[in-house]
């Protein structure tokens, strides 16, 4: 599993708040993002993932 490291979080005044990660994956790893359960449809209408190393893509995500 790779680890993706916190790069920026910006806190807006009305409590929401944006954070941007950063790490390498390769091959097929994967890693993870923890929230609880009453986040999950702001996470879920939010998320955004970009592969900026233009040398693979993204093929899928999924939750539980």
């Amino acid at each position: 599993m790779s680890k993706l490291n916190v790069k920026k979080v910006i806190i807006f005044k009305h409590g929401v708040s944006y954070y941007i990660l950063e790490g390498k994956i390769k091959g097929t790893n994967t890693f993870e993002l923890e929230f609880k359960i009453d986040e999950m449809d702001d996470v879920l209408k939010s998320l955004f993932v970009l592969d900026t190393s233009e040398k693979g893509y993204i093929s899928s995500i999924s939750y539980d």
